[in-house]
């Protein structure tokens, strides 16, 4: 989706963990609504979209041994649509230079 959205390709748009510096993070913060749904999806777009230097870590972690997933199917696919949604009328968003 966000290589139609904003013509880019990402190992993992909701990498969890980034560390970035704040004079950069500063350009991207205010063009993202408070009320967006996923908003580190958001910015992996707008960064690697704008040319921004990436490094990606590949990481491992073991398999969920016990417990369920908090979150049905169907609410999932509800989500999914509304990032979605959200994706495509920000897709032309650039940053402030």
């Amino acid at each position: 989706m966000l290589a139609l959205l904003f013509n880019v390709s990402l190992k993992d748009a909701n990498a969890p963990f980034r560390l970035m510096k704040a004079e950069r993070l500063r350009l991207y913060l205010p063009l993202i609504p408070d009320n967006f749904f996923i908003p580190n999806v958001l910015l992996s777009a707008m960064l690697t979209r704008e040319g921004e230097k990436i490094l990606w870590q590949e990481i491992s972690f073991n398999p969920r041994n016990a417990g369920q997933s908090s979150i049905a199917l169907f609410r999932f696919g509800g989500l999914g649509i509304k990032l979605i949604i959200q994706l495509y009328k920000l897709r032309h968003l650039k940053r402030s230079t």
